[in-house]
């Protein structure tokens, strides 16, 4: 607090100044920030003293104290390394403030989203991954409400992956088995797995693929699985090895040849070994001569005609033996049968004809026949048979015998090819449509016909109109003549040898076309009335070009009134407003008939007025009766309606209506002129206006 002391008597300043706050005078008369608070009006009053005596006390301007801001220490995160995706981690700082008491708040953000308060965060793998920014802002507040933030971030580390439990599936296997590398996988991350398996074949690198297709038996297989999530490895772990087991041999078609041998010859026994594991072939052979064991090795030399000989192989790979197979049994010694003299009958068929094919057959060792017929058409092979149906004409057939008494094959013969006979084709049905058919039409003539043999068949049209053969068409079809006119279709078909019998449609009888009116009307040029004459004029033609005859009927009110093209009308026949129908008829000279109308309406004549009567017309006074007759003709001879309308012209009043008008001195004067008007009316709405007057004396 300063002030500039004045003293007149230039005595020395012994002023003194005591403080205020909030108007209560400071105890101890001392100020320091501890004895004040934000908000609080601090005044320095100064009472001048000059050692002798004391002026007036002076007050300076209220001082308004202000709010300290407060302040917070760097923010820290712990722990500040290692931190995973599943770690609890705390935020710790710490807020001053030289006058008041500070509290500190925080909000935990994965990136820009809030995920906690407090002073500690626990994440999980569900909803936390490796290099997400994990920050703390810290907030310290004052009572005042000042705030200062500081913030602090860590960023969240990878997990490393784990492998266990590592085998082989199946445990047991052979060569060609599907094996997998099977294992469990964690990652605190959830990362997906993207761990590396190797396999090993007696401990040689075999590949890195999920499978591993089992090798021969034997052989030592291991796989080791080195885990991975896609950023870093984890731990790696061998598979405990397992030995693919041996694969039992199997023989499949043996055999013996030659097939058929006689006594002496050699035999050689021929099979086939099917090891998947290529172990060594260590089969052996055994020979069956009747069901005994007569020597082993692969060949024998064939024994007694008529011995059974059956050869055996065991399979061996040098590990394990298989299950024994024999070859099917040759009879030793038997001499084949011979074919001779082969005849095909009849030489002349045709198709359907039954074919049979004759033979001798002799065999030395007196077997049954069971020799084999092939028969032959056009040069290929077509059934094994006794005999077959004869195929279509034309076809060359021939047919073989091949020799075989059950055991043995011998000589085939063959006979010379004989041509099937043609079958002549035929006529199944004919037939024309449309039916009904009219003049205009395309007439179509079906044909179906049959051929045996299953040849192409073509067919021949002739066509006859009124029984005259039209030689200009050909074809199957053919346009219909006019309406009455008869048409016939004779068809017979070809299949490229001969030609078939002829057959006819029948006759088809074209239906007559109706003629038709083309157009009708009244003559119109002047209004129709009951005293008109009138004429209707109709055209028509016919599409078969008969000749037609027109007539005419004339209809009022649904009767008929007249015939011929032509009528002149009268009152008893008709009235005002009635329709007047024309209908024109026409008919052809095959009685066809067709007709069509034309329709008017007829007018009305308005009556006429002949005359209007004043009664009486002279010495008429303001009191006078007057009488108003009219007399009207109408050439319709409608009754006529009169109506009548009487009016003071001087004045413009109307007086009355009726016929008689009785005057009133009221409202009539000496030298008006009384009016009478008229209208006549029929009943058909026709009228005619007239008027007749008198002067009032």
């Amino acid at each position: 607090c300063s002030w500039q002391f004045y003293d007149v008597d230039n005595d020395t300043d012994s002023s003194s100044n005591i403080w205020k706050i909030n108007g209560i005078e400071a105890s101890p008369n001392s100020l320091t920030y501890t004895a004040v608070s934000s908000g609080d009006e601090i005044i320095c009053e100064v009472n001048p003293n000059d050692g002798a005596v004391s002026g007036v006390r002076v007050s300076s301007d209220i001082v308004m104290v202000m709010n300290s801001q407060p302040s917070i220490s760097e923010v820290l995160i712990t722990p500040n390394s290692g931190v995973t995706s599943s770690s609890i981690i705390s935020c710790l700082a710490t807020g001053q403030d030289v006058d008041d008491i500070v509290e500190v708040s925080y909000v935990w953000r994965n990136g820009a989203s809030i995920v906690g308060g407090g002073p500690s965060l626990t994440m999980n793998s569900d909803f936390y991954s490796s290099g997400d920014l994990i920050t703390c802002t810290a907030t310290a507040m004052d009572s005042d409400g000042a705030t200062i933030s500081s913030s602090g971030n860590i960023t969240i580390g990878n997990s490393n992956p784990e492998i266990s439990g590592v085998f082989v599936h199946p445990t047991t296997a052979k060569v060609g088995d599907v094996l997998n590398c099977n294992y469990s996988y964690f990652d605190n991350d959830n990362d997906n797995d993207s761990s590396h398996i190797t396999w090993t074949i007696n401990g040689l690198f075999s590949g890195n693929s999920s499978t591993l297709t089992a090798p021969t038996g034997g052989s030592q297989v291991s796989c080791t699985v080195n885990a991975n999530d896609g950023q870093v490895d984890g731990n790696s772990m061998v598979s405990t090895t397992i030995t693919i087991s041996n694969t039992i041999p199997s023989v499949s078609g043996i055999y013996i040849t030659p097939a058929s041998a006689n006594a002496g010859e050699t035999l050689f026994c021929f099979y086939t070994l099917n090891d998947p594991d290529s172990d060594s072939d260590q089969t052996s052979i055994r020979w069956y001569v009747d069901g005994l064991v007569v020597e082993n090795g692969t060949s024998l030399t064939a024994p007694a005609s008529g011995s059974v000989v059956i050869c055996q192989a065991t399979p061996d790979d040098g590990i394990v033996i298989g299950v024994p197979l024999n070859s099917s049994a040759i009879v030793v010694g038997n001499t084949a049968p011979v074919i001779s003299s082969v005849t095909l009958t009849p030489q002349n068929a045709f198709v359907g004809d039954t074919l049979t094919c004759s033979y001798s057959f002799s065999d030395v060792d007196g077997q049954l026949d069971q020799s084999i017929i092939n028969w032959q058409v056009n040069g290929q092979h077509f059934m094994v048979a006794n005999s077959i149906a004869a195929p279509a004409g034309g076809s060359d057939v021939s047919c073989s015998v091949t020799a075989y008494d059950g055991e043995s094959i011998g000589n085939t013969e063959y006979t010379a090819n004989i041509t099937i006979s043609n079958t002549a084709p035929s006529m199944s049905s004919v037939s024309l449509s449309p039916d009904p058919a009219y003049y205009g039409d395309i007439i179509t003539c079906t044909a179906n016909g049959n051929d045996d043999d299953g040849e192409q068949l073509t067919y021949d049209y002739q066509w006859y109109v009124n029984a005259t053969l039209d030689s200009t068409v050909t074809s199957n079809a053919h346009s219909s003549p006019i309406g009455g006119g008869i048409i016939e279709c004779i068809v017979s078909v070809n299949d490229g040898h001969v030609s078939s019998a002829e057959m006819t449609s029948g006759n088809l009888t074209i239906t007559n076309t109706n003629p038709t009116i083309d157009s009708i009307s009244i003559n119109t040029s002047a209004t129709i009335h009951t005293n008109s004459t009138v004429t209707c004029l109709a055209t028509a033609s016919d599409a078969d070009g008969h000749q037609i005859t027109l007539s005419y009927e004339w209809y009022v009110r649904g009767g008929i009134v007249g015939f011929g093209s032509s009528m002149t009308l009268d009152s008893n026949l008709s009235d005002p407003g009635d329709d007047l129908v024309c209908v024109a008829i026409v008919e052809d000279d095959m009685g066809g008939l067709n007709s069509d109308s034309d329709t008017e309406v007829i007018g009305n004549y308005a009556p006429v007025l002949n005359s209007i009567t004043l009664t009486p017309n002279t010495g008429v006074t303001t009191t006078t009766t007057l009488t108003c007759s009219a007399n009207a003709s109408d050439a319709d001879d409608d009754s006529v309606v009169y109506s009548y309308e009487w009016v003071n012209l001087n004045t413009g009043s109307t007086l009355g209506i009726g016929s008689t008008l009785t005057l009133q001195s009221s409202s009539t004067s000496s030298g008006d002129v009384i009016e009478c008007s008229v209208i006549a009316s029929d009943s058909s709405g026709g009228n005619d206006t007239g008027l007749a007057t008198v002067t009032v004396d």
